[in-house]
C-alpha cells in the first residue's frame, strides 16, 4: 500500500505538471529576475558602474527573451469585441506590426493610443491574453448629424459633437445637418429634444442655431419651425399636438413661430393663396 500511495504522488506530481502551460516558467523568471534586480541594481552600479551592470543586463534581457519566445509568448493572434464600423483593415494597420513581438514588453499604452486614433474609435482598451494574443475592446462613435465647419464645407459629428474623419459622407445624407454658431456642441441636446416626438423626428431635415442661443429646426426642408430659448421641449411637444390634432404641418406654410404666449404663429407660403396667416 505505502509503494501504491508513492506512485499515485508522483502520478500526481507529474498531471501538474503537464497542466502547466509552456509560458508560465518565463514569466515567473521575469518577476524573479525583476525582483532581484530591483534589489541588487543600486548596489552593483555603485560598485561596479555602467561599464559593467550595461552589459550584465543586457545579456539577461537577451536570455530572457529568447526563453520568453522558446516558451510561445509571442504576439501571434489579434482579437476584437465591440467593432461596427471600424474596419478590420484599419486595426491591421495599427496591430500588424506587432505579430512576432514579445507580448510581455509590448507597450500596451502606446498601442491604446494608435487605435484611438482610427476614425470611428471613441475609446479603446487593450489587454494580453497569455500566452500569444493581443485582445481590443472597442467603444465607438454613434454618427448624429452633418454640421457646416467654416460656413462652406460639412463634416460628420458624434453624439458629442465631435467631428469624425470619414472621407464619403454619402451614407449619412438622410441626417438632419446643424448650423450657425454653437450648434455642433449643442447638436446632441438638440437631438434628443427632436427624437423625444418621433412622429416629428422622421421628419426633420435640419436646424440653425440661432446667436447661440436657440433652434430653428427645419421640416420636410421647407417648413421653418422657430422654437424659443426657454423651454424648447414644451415648444416641441405642443407643435407634435398640434399636428396630430390639425394636420398643420402638411398644409401650405412655410414657418411657424412657437415663440409665442398662447399660441403658434403661422406663415402661410405665399405662393399659395388658399393660405392663410392665422394664428393656431
Amino acid at each position: 500500500m505505502r509503494h501504491l500511495s508513492r506512485t499515485a504522488v508522483r502520478i500526481r506530481t507529474l498531471r501538474r505538471a503537464r497542466r502547466r502551460p509552456r509560458w508560465l516558467r518565463p514569466l515567473l523568471i521575469t518577476v524573479a529576475v525583476a525582483f532581484t534586480l530591483g534589489g541588487a541594481l543600486p548596489a552593483l552600479w555603485i560598485t561596479y558602474g555602467k561599464t559593467h551592470v550595461g552589459p550584465l543586463l543586457a545579456a539577461l534581457e537577451g536570455s530572457w527573451r529568447s526563453a520568453s519566445a522558446a516558451s510561445g509568448l509571442i504576439v501571434q493572434k489579434l482579437s476584437s469585441d465591440g467593432r461596427v464600423r471600424t474596419s478590420v483593415d484599419e486595426l491591421r494597420t495599427v496591430l500588424d506590426d506587432l505579430r512576432g513581438s514579445n507580448i510581455l514588453v509590448v507597450d500596451i499604452d502606446q498601442v491604446r493610443e494608435r487605435i484611438e486614433e482610427l476614425p470611428w474609435v471613441k475609446s479603446a482598451s487593450v489587454h494580453r491574453r497569455l500566452p500569444d494574443t493581443l485582445h481590443v475592446s472597442l467603444e465607438e462613435r454613434a454618427p448624429l448629424a452633418l454640421a457646416e465647419a467654416d460656413g462652406r464645407r460639412l463634416v460628420l459629428i458624434d453624439e458629442d459633437g465631435q467631428p469624425v474623419k470619414v472621407a464619403d459622407l454619402r451614407p449619412f445624407a438622410d441626417l438632419p445637418t446643424v448650423a450657425g454658431e454653437g450648434a455642433q456642441r449643442h447638436a446632441g441636446e438638440l437631438l434628443a429634444l427632436v427624437r423625444s416626438e418621433p412622429s416629428l423626428y422622421s421628419r426633420v431635415s435640419g436646424a440653425y442655431r440661432v446667436g447661440d442661443r436657440r433652434w430653428n429646426v427645419w421640416i420636410d426642408g421647407r417648413i421653418e419651425v422657430r422654437l424659443p430659448e426657454d423651454d424648447a421641449a414644451g415648444a416641441w411637444h405642443k407643435l407634435a399636438r398640434v399636428q396630430a390634432g390639425s394636420g398643420l404641418l402638411d398644409k401650405a406654410i412655410v414657418a411657424l413661430d412657437m415663440r409665442a404666449t398662447g399660441g403658434v404663429v403661422v406663415r402661410a407660403d405665399p405662393r399659395v393663396t388658399a393660405g392663410s396667416g392665422e394664428g393656431a
